[in-house]
This record gives C-alpha cells, structure tokens and sequence, in this order.
C-alpha cells in the first residue's frame, strides 16, 4: 500500500507456444496485454493471454501433462486482430512440425469465440507447457478476460438411425385396436349407453305398434267402409289405407283383410277422381295450340287422377288373331278443335293388367277405376288414346258408394244385377 504509486516489479519474460484452429503452431514472448492475431498460414484469429503476474507453476509430471487445462470463462467485449511479429527460420520449422503432429490427430476440435464479461472477478491462472508430439492443442495459462473454448466434436450415436428411401416420410407405428379403444373408452361407453336407450325405445314403441294393428283393421272393417258407403271418400280413403298398412304389418293373417283391402283401393279411387269427364278432357286437348303444349298441361293437372268407368266388354284377346285385345264400350266423340278437326278418342287397354288377371267373358258389364297415365293423338287411325297405369285397375264392388257419382241406379239396371 506504502507503494502503491510505484511501477510494479516486471518479472521474467514468458514466452506463448500456441496453435490456431488449422494447428498451425506459432511462437513469440507474451505481453502485459494480450495479443490477437491472424496466422499467417491460414489467417485464422489466434488469442495469446498476457504475462502473468504470478510465478511460474512446478514443472508438471507426465501424469498431470495430459490432463487438460483449467478454463477462464471472463473474455472481452471485443478482439481487434493484428499480424504476428515475424518469426525465423526455426520457428517456422517447428510451426510446421506441430502442423504436421496435429494432423495425426484424431480428437480435433473446433474453436468457438466467446465474449462474457465478469470486470469484478481476476482469474486464477494455472499454466504449463505441453507435448506437441502427444497433445493436438497446447493448454496454457488463463489470465485474461478473454479466453478460447474448445468444442469437442459430438460423439458418434450408439444406434443408428433407420433410412428412409427417398422422397417418403417416416411415419410412426399406429398405435393398435385395443390401445385406441382404450383410449377412448370414456366416449365409447357414453355412446353405448345412448344406443341402448334408443334401441330399447324402438323396440318398446315397436310391441305397441304391433299390439295395435289389430285394432287398427278392425276399425277400417267397421267404421271405413261405413263412410266409403255413406260417400265420405276423404275419411274413408284415410281410414282404409291406414287399416291396409296394419294388414300388410300383420302379413295377412288377419280377420276382414279382404275386405279392407278391397275397400282401401275403392276409396282412393273414389277419392282421387278427376274433376272432369273423360269427353270434356279429350275436347280440351283436341283445341290445345300443339301436342306439347297439351302433354305439359295434363301432366300438371291430370296425370295420376283416377277415372270410374261403367262399360261392356266388347271384344278379348283370341290366340289364333294376332294384335288382338280387350275393348270396352266406351267411346268418346269430339266436335272438333285445333289438332284434329273432326274425330273420336277411346280408352286404350294396353298394358292393362286387371283385365289380364281377371280375364272378363265377351258382354260382360263391369264397373272399374283406373288412374290416367297419357292422352296422345294417333295420327293414323284419327283418334285420342287415353292410357292407364297398369297396376291401378279396381272392380268398383261397393254400389252404395257407386251411387254417390252416377247416381242411384235405374230399375232395369237394378234387376239386371
């Protein structure tokens, strides 16, 4: 303290023995500062810390020689790189020596800069000088702030990673049924027991149903074909084709399912009808603009509707003429129009199928319902074809509800039935 304002004793001179990234080793006597450099072989930056203040360490044993040296973790804030001093011919030749024994060297690392900063704290610096021959980077003392880390190259992995050929991704393994299905057990088991509940709902309102049907057909025998014969049409239809469906759920097997059968398809008939006669429809086609114009307008208002006809049968099919059919006695006479001027129109049979089931005698009087499936003009015979569904055909068997369109019958008809 009493010198405090003197110049400090300058020890010996101390010389650097240090080796750049490339290993190219170079030699000179330290500094009070340190020196940064460039090597002049490669050009890498090289860092030499200062003289140290502190006396020389006991010369190493073998032994402690290859352990490595302590490491400062204070650098600079910044280095500013300079040339080296020039160096002679035999240093030259040890640098290439030390190029040459660093080659050899299978434990090469990479330098890595590092600038932290710790003004507050003097590292301790531990110092020796080692074997070029043995060593691949010479460890030497640590008393600047700056410092150089070594950074070892990364050990080689223990298991080889799997190769994937190219332009595919590796995708990991599916995780298997069970795994996934415990996984979500908790939604599952929720979902099960929703399931449950619905299908034990259905199958109860299912045994209800069922439990109904026969009261539901009986109601049809009974109250339905009351108001087909009272003319109520509308209630009957609704009744009769509820008490059908009951039937058919029952497969049949069931007492009056004839007759709610039979009594269901007279009351959609009935119900269904065109509100237009058959001659009254045909005069209306005959005076349309065009053909086209008449097919889009029946099949918006009529097509579909159904058509109650009380005819003879004029003519059956007889296997020894060929194109031979069934013709009925009901003719339909225009007075004229904008397609054909003068003409006729019949009901065409073709295709029909309650006749072909039935199969009615010559001169037999029958009552059917049909729905309309087309009316076409036939160019060469002159006349409007009107043809039906096939599957639509019903005998009309209920009188009482006959009686409700053409009215009652007369006493001649009334003794020819």
């Amino acid at each position: 303290m009493l010198r405090g304002d003197s110049s400090p004793i300058r020890g010996k001179s101390q010389f650097y023995h240090v080796a750049c990234a490339e290993g190219h080793v170079l030699h000179g006597q330290r500094t009070d500062g340190y020196q940064a450099m460039r090597c002049p072989t490669c050009g890498e930056g090289i860092f030499v810390l200062p003289r140290s203040p502190l006396p020389d360490p006991a010369v190493p044993s073998p032994v402690q020689a290859k352990r490595p040296a302590a490491r400062s973790l204070n650098d600079d804030e910044g280095l500013i790189l300079s040339d080296p001093p020039a160096a002679d011919e035999a240093a030259k030749a040890r640098s290439q020596a030390a190029t040459e024994a660093m080659s050899e060297d299978e434990n090469g690392d990479e330098i890595e800069w590092v600038d932290e900063v710790e003004p507050d704290v003097q590292p301790t610096v531990v110092a020796y000088q080692p074997d070029i021959s043995t060593q691949a980077l010479p460890a030497e003392s640590r008393t600047s702030p700056s410092r150089r880390r070594l950074k070892a190259k990364p050990a080689p992995a223990t298991v080889a990673a799997k190769a994937v050929p190219a332009r595919m991704i590796e995708v990991e393994d599916r995780a298997s049924l069970g795994e996934r299905v415990w996984k979500r057990r908790n939604a599952l088991i929720f979902v099960g027991v929703g399931l449950l509940v619905v299908v034990t709902i259905s199958l109860r309102l299912r045994q209800q149903y069922l439990a109904s049907l026969p009261t539901i057909v009986e109601n049809g025998r009974t109250e339905g074909l009351a108001k087909l014969d009272a003319g109520d049409f509308q209630v009957a239809k609704q009744i009769l084709v509820e008490a059908a469906s009951a039937v058919e759920a029952l497969g049949g097997q069931v007492e009056g399912a004839v007759e709610v059968r039979q009594g269901a398809q007279e009351a959609a008939l009935f119900a269904d009808r065109v509100g237009e006669t058959l001659e009254t429809l045909v005069e209306s086609a005959s005076k349309a603009e065009s053909e086209a114009v008449w097919s889009k307008r029946f099949n918006t208002l009529y097509k579909g509707q159904s058509i109650i006809v009380e005819t003879r049968i004029t003519a059956v099919p007889d296997p020894d003429v060929p194109g031979s059919a069934y013709r009925i006695d009901f003719p339909i006479i225009l007075f004229g129009g904008t397609i054909e001027p003068a003409g006729k129109g019949r009901i065409d049979l073709t295709g029909f199928r309650l006749f072909e089931l039935e199969k009615p005698a010559k001169g037999e009087d029958k009552v059917f319902g049909a729905r309309l499936e087309s009316m076409r003009f036939d160019k060469e015979k002159g006349e409007w074809l009107i043809g039906l569904v096939p599957d639509s055909g019903c005998f009309i068997t209920h009188d009482k509800a006959l009686s409700h369109v053409f009215g009652p019958p007369s006493l001649a008809e009334e003794e020819t039935r």
